[in-house]
């Protein structure tokens, strides 16, 4: 193999990992982890943070004051109060695109523990 063919095998190497790469990448979004407040309605709750609402989950994975994590059908715990403001609330978000291309910020997880 001449030292043109090795190259060219080089280049070709890097441009498939860089291509993998920003697939993976693309297909794997990172979730944005927030800090804000939320109001709790009935059977449902909003986060606010940097100028955006959010609605929260009100099923499914949340983290308990002191830390630990909970894989529930239930409400957080800091969720459960109608009518209440929770001043400091943590959630993650996760970018999303429908159908159409529409697209927006799902709600993964919330952290009671502020």
């Amino acid at each position: 193999m001449n030292v043109w063919s090795r190259l060219a095998l080089v280049l070709v190497s890097v441009a498939a990992v860089l291509l993998g790469g920003f697939e993976l990448g693309a297909r794997n979004p990172t979730v944005t982890v927030l800090h804000g407040s939320a109001y709790v309605g009935d059977g449902q709750a909003e986060g606010f943070a940097g100028g955006v609402y959010y609605g929260l989950k009100m099923d499914g994975p949340w983290q308990a004051a002191d830390g630990n994590w909970v894989d529930s059908n239930g409400p957080p715990a800091c969720l459960t109060k109608v009518g209440s403001t929770v001043p400091a609330i943590t959630f993650g978000v996760l970018p999303v695109t429908g159908p159409g291309n529409e697209s927006w910020n799902e709600v993964v997880w919330v952290s009671c523990a502020g």
